[in-house]
């Protein structure tokens, strides 16, 4: 079995037509269950934007402009992705 498929089994286990963002494996945190939706994959925005710094040799902008623009705002349907932010990256240094 791939890494690849390792790292989503769980999530194939419970929605077999879930939407993955292929790249990201590496910022895969599992699954989030919603009330009458399918189970969806969830992704670490953050580490999303490192990923794609990374591999395309991207600045931090470049990065967010793709996320924002190309992930985040590709719906394909209620099987979709989602991506999570972490409170502590918006805090502000004292």
């Amino acid at each position: 079995m791939s890494n690849s498929k390792r790292v989503y089994k769980r999530l194939e286990d419970v929605n077999k037509d879930a939407v993955i963002a292929e790249g990201f494996e590496d910022a895969y945190l599992g699954y989030t269950r919603r009330s009458d939706k399918p189970t969806i994959a969830v992704y670490d925005y953050e580490k999303c934007v490192e990923i794609l710094m990374e591999t395309e040799e991207w600045d931090r902008d470049k990065a967010v402009k793709f996320m924002e623009n190309g992930v985040v705002a590709t719906w394909l349907g209620d099987s979709t992705p989602a991506f999570m932010f972490h409170h502590e990256d918006d805090k502000e240094d004292d």
